[in-house]
């Protein structure tokens, strides 16, 4: 103990200011968990849940993009977080809910193709992912007039599908690039969704509920559209990627675009979903995968 004192004595004002402030990765002091230059703490959780872990260089750019997260309060919104672009999927890595690793992991079925660093790609027929998420049983942050989830797309296709999403009785989905040219978000509705041109369905996509009659859709941290559309309660199915979930947990609506990412919780500010954009994106560019110009 005395030498601790003494340790302490020895610093000046300057290094204990700058040692609280920012550790020498950039991350808050208090979220450190294993000294300078280690991971913030929620990021220790995930990576001491997988199996295989990544790389040196690639713990650090995920490190990176969880603590950015944390930092901006982002990660305290979040009810779920999936990182599919991860670097193996032997033991379900790229299925871990980071938020709470080892509770509603995702599940894939009819073996969606994986590819390291990017993600799963639907075949149009049987395969989806099933998050395990229900919002009217598992949601926190996510409740009727305050809910937010979003995706992350790799490839540049036009179809009739959804790329996420529970339909049937409140809908909520996403559909990055419906048919030929347009994007579509719905929160907590029973029928309609918010659509705007769009004619590439590469990128970050978020949709969410601000009120009972508001709703927006972005791409990129950019809004592309907003309405007043009703919200009528929250969906007793799961979430499913690559497909949106119906009464009783058949896929429809599948999709084949190759997804990186699929989150939900509650509400972002503006400034919080540019965060959020751009720091998955430096992750996803940090492994030559990103798609954002």
């Amino acid at each position: 103990m005395s030498e601790l004192i003494n340790c302490i004595n020895n610093l000046s004002a300057k290094d204990i200011i700058k040692s609280i402030a920012k550790t020498a990765n950039g991350t808050p002091f208090y979220l450190q968990t294993s000294g300078l230059g280690g991971f913030c703490a929620a990021y220790q959780v995930v990576y001491d849940s997988l199996t295989t872990k990544p790389s040196e260089a690639i713990a650090a750019a995920q490190n990176t993009m969880c603590c950015a997260l944390v930092d901006a309060g982002i990660w305290s919104k979040l009810d779920v977080f999936y990182l599919f672009a991860q670097t193996v999927n032997t033991a379900s890595e790229a299925l871990v809910n980071w938020k709470n690793p080892g509770t509603l992991d995702a599940v894939a079925f009819a073996a969606p193709a994986f590819v390291a660093l990017e993600g799963f790609t639907g075949d149009g027929a049987n395969t989806y992912i099933n998050t395990n998420y229900v919002p009217n049983t598992h949601g926190v942050n996510y409740t009727q007039n305050n809910a937010g989830f979003g995706i992350y797309v790799r490839n540049n296709i036009g179809e009739g599908a959804n790329d996420c999403g529970t339909i049937g009785v409140h809908d909520n989905f996403i559909r990055s690039r419906y048919n030929v040219d347009f994007s579509y978000g719905a929160v907590n509705q029973t029928s309609g969704a918010i659509s705007a041109a769009n004619i590439d369905s590469r990128g970050m996509f978020h949709t969410q509920r601000t009120a009972s009659n508001a709703l927006e859709l972005f791409k990129n941290g950019v809004s592309l559209v907003a309405g007043v559309n009703a919200s009528t309660g929250l969906s007793t199915y799961p979430f499913f990627v690559l497909a949106s979930s119906n009464g009783i947990l058949v896929p429809v609506s599948i999709c084949t675009k190759q997804i990186s990412l699929f989150y939900a919780g509650g509400v972002f500010s503006q400034p919080e979903i540019t965060t959020f954009t751009n720091a998955f994106e430096t992750y996803m560019d940090s492994n030559g995968k990103g798609v954002i110009p």
